[in-house]
């Protein structure tokens, strides 16, 4: 588990430095861009949190077809708070921004980022969830791998929708999210050929409002939790912002970097 977070918060860390080398603004931006994300994947890992609790209790239990159905119950739930979150999000994604205090291009930079950003985050969360479930099933291997492939992915796509390749000339910021788009869905296959492979789904609907219920009732707590952090970082970054762009760049780095550490 800890290989597979550190190689997340890897993947963060280096794509800052990527951005780095394209220009102020541009880390600026994607320091804006860094308090939203942070919330979004806390509210899944609290959300893993609740799924892997009930998941486990029930393989302690002996009852692993019902562990299976509530894993695929688990899975739709993800799906469809974050197609909530993006539905609410992505349309005030300017407003959003001004109030942390970005403006003008780099504003404009924020907002283009995060929208193909969304495009990954299903996948994203879908592997988080599901690495949480994988583990409560006594798989604590696998899980670690395939974060790790992910965030790999990320890495070495990263200079390529960035910087450019061959004749390819780069997009710049918005490389940076087409290359986490793009290996969150890779990811996402790999995950779903394991679930597959170890016949861990059973699709059903049957008890999908208890389900609901018992993993809000531990997720909750966790996703609340896990709020704390990024709420900060969100509030932090509104007052670094008064100071200007070049400011909320630095900001940003060390912000990833103490994140990864911490």
């Amino acid at each position: 588990m800890v290989l597979g977070l550190v190689a997340v918060m890897s993947a963060n860390l280096i794509e800052t430095v990527y951005i780095s080398l394209i220009g102020t603004e541009q880390l600026a931006a994607l320091g804006f861009t860094f308090p939203i994300v942070m919330l979004l994947q806390s509210l899944t890992m609290g959300l893993s949190v609740g799924a892997s609790s009930v998941v486990a209790r029930r393989v302690g239990a002996a009852r692993m077809d019902q562990a299976k159905i509530i894993i695929s119950h688990s899975l739709l739930i993800t799906v469809l708070l974050i197609t909530v979150l993006i539905v609410l999000v992505q349309p005030n994604l300017h407003y959003i921004f001004r109030l942390l205090g970005a403006d003008g291009h780099v504003q404009s930079l924020a907002v283009g980022y995060m929208e193909i950003w969304f495009l990954g985050l299903p996948f994203f969360a879908l592997a988080m969830v599901g690495s949480s479930l994988m583990r409560a099933l006594g798989d604590v291997a696998t899980p670690g791998y395939l974060m790790t492939l992910g965030a790999g992915l990320q890495i070495v796509l990263g200079p390529i929708f960035i910087f450019g390749f061959g004749d390819f000339s780069g997009l710049g910021l918005a490389g940076a999210a087409m290359a986490f788009v793009l290996a969150r869905i890779i990811g996402f296959f790999f995950y779903g050929y394991c679930l597959y492979r170890d016949r861990i789904l059973i699709f059903s609907t049957d008890g999908l409002l208890d389900s609901t219920k018992e993993i809000f009732h531990v997720g909750l707590p966790a996703i609340a939790g896990n709020l704390i952090g990024p709420a900060t970082m969100t509030f932090v970054t509104r007052l670094v912002a008064e100071y200007g762009s070049a400011v909320v760049a630095g900001f940003s780095l060390a912000a990833r970097i103490e994140t990864m550490l911490a």
